[in-house]
């Protein structure tokens, strides 16, 4: 399995999904396999914005954003646009988001997810085992991670 390189920086993993489930078990793995140094989870997009603005103006390193495309208050299209939005304003790089949703990547949905890249989509799946569900997420970062890491 993938482990961090030394020279990749550590900073925060920001996780957005409605279900506290599912960000238990992202949690679970960023931590377990120091993806990052701080993880932040949140209920909807919004809060996700809102925190991602303020580690941006800290001048703070978001390795990953993850975020699920159901949400209250803001969904996570809305959500990835927004955070594409703020890092054009700061001239920031753009974090690599992986949608993680039970929602099927239709054609409208990948062209929309062309115009955030780097982004990524994996299905939720319907599996209720957590070990799947934390394999698939791994699988998935470890993925992400990697390409991040080789464009720096």
């Amino acid at each position: 399995l993938y482990e961090p390189n030394e020279h990749i920086e550590i900073g925060y993993a920001l996780i957005s999904d409605d279900s506290m489930f599912t960000r238990r078990i992202i949690e679970e793995r960023l931590k377990e396999k120091k993806y990052s140094g701080i993880v932040q989870s949140f209920e909807n997009g919004l809060e996700l914005i809102s925190a991602y603005s303020t580690l941006l103006k800290e001048k703070k390193t978001v390795d990953i954003a993850i975020i699920d495309l159901n949400m209250p208050v803001m969904d996570g299209l809305t959500a990835a646009r927004a955070i594409r939005s703020l890092e054009a304003q700061s001239n920031n790089k753009e974090v690599p988001i992986i949608f993680f949703s039970a929602e099927k990547a239709d054609d409208n949905f990948k062209k929309q997810m062309e115009t955030l890249a780097p982004a990524n989509y994996m299905n939720k799946g319907n599996d209720t085992n957590p070990d799947a569900l934390a394999s698939r997420v791994e699988l998935l970062i470890a993925y992400m991670i990697d390409q991040h890491s080789k464009s720096t």
